[in-house]
C-alpha cells in the first residue's frame, strides 16, 4: 500500500477516526428509542427490534461509499483498474472498520476501552470472511507503536489494521470471488462488487453483535 498518497492516508483516518458518539445517540433517539448515554443500550431489553432499522440503514450507507471507487475502477478497462486498486480496496476496508464501531456503538460498547478492542478487532475480520487462521495472520502483521498510549495507541493500530485488511481483500474480491457474492450476472466487477460484499459483510456484523449482545446481557462471557 506504499503507493497511498498523504491525502487518502488523511481521508482513511478520518473515516475511521472520526465516529461522533453523539451523533449515533442523535440517530437513536429518531428511532423511537429514549436513552441519556449510549452505555445505556447494552442493558435494555426492549430496545433492539427498533434499532434493527437504524443498523441496516448504517449498512446500507456503508455499502454505497464501499461502491464509489468500486465504480471508478469498474471503468477504463486494465489501467484505471489498476490506478484505483489500492484506494479501493482501502476504502472498503475502512468503511467497514467505520461501520464496525458505529455498530458496536449502537449495541452500547465503548470504542475507546482498550479491554474491548480484541473482540471489536474479532467481529470485524469474522464479518469480512476471515477464519481463525487469517485473523491471527493479519494481526500479527499489525505492529502496535510502544510510544503511543491510550486512545492514540487504538488510533494507530486500527489504521495498520485496515491497511492490512486491503491486502487481504485483494483476494477475496478478485473476478472469481466476486461472482460468488453478486446476484446478478455481470456486476462482479466495480462497484457492484464493492456494494454486494459491504452489504453481507455488514449483515454479518449485526448478526454477530446481536450475539455478543445477548450473551452481555445475560451475563455469559464469550470467548475471546
Amino acid at each position: 500500500m506504499s503507493e497511498l498518497n498523504a491525502g487518502l492516508m488523511r481521508k482513511i483516518k478520518e473515516a475511521i477516526w472520526n465516529i461522533d458518539p453523539n451523533r449515533i445517540l442523535h440517530d437513536v433517539h429518531g428511532h423511537g428509542v429514549a436513552a441519556s448515554s449510549l452505555v445505556d443500550l447494552a442493558h435494555r431489553s426492549d430496545i433492539y427490534p427498533r434499532l434493527q432499522p437504524l443498523m441496516n440503514q448504517y449498512v446500507k450507507t456503508a455499502s454505497r461509499y464501499s461502491a464509489l471507487t468500486g465504480a471508478s475502477s469498474g471503468f477504463g478497462g486494465f489501467v484505471s483498474a489498476v490506478t484505483f486498486a489500492s484506494a479501493d480496496l482501502v476504502n472498503i476496508a475502512a468503511q467497514l472498520y467505520r461501520l464496525n464501531q458505529k455498530l458496536a456503538l449502537v449495541h452500547g460498547q465503548d470504542i475507546t476501552h482498550a479491554a474491548l478492542q480484541h473482540r471489536l478487532q474479532q467481529i470485524y475480520l469474522q464479518s469480512l470472511g476471515f477464519n481463525d487462521k487469517a485473523q491471527e495472520v493479519i494481526l500479527g502483521k499489525v505492529k502496535i507503536d510502544q510510544n503511543v498510549l491510550g486512545h492514540e495507541a487504538v488510533k494507530s493500530f486500527a489504521v495498520q489494521l485496515v491497511k492490512e485488511v486491503a491486502k487481504h481483500l485483494a483476494v477475496k474480491l478478485s473476478r472469481k470471488q466476486a461472482a460468488k457474492v453478486i446476484p446478478l450476472l455481470g456486476a462482479a466487477v466495480g462497484g457492484g462488487a464493492n456494494y454486494w460484499f459491504t452489504q453481507r459483510s455488514g449483515q454479518a456484523m449485526i448478526q454477530a453483535y446481536q450475539q455478543f449482545y445477548c450473551a452481555e446481557r445475560a451475563g455469559i462471557s464469550e470467548p475471546m
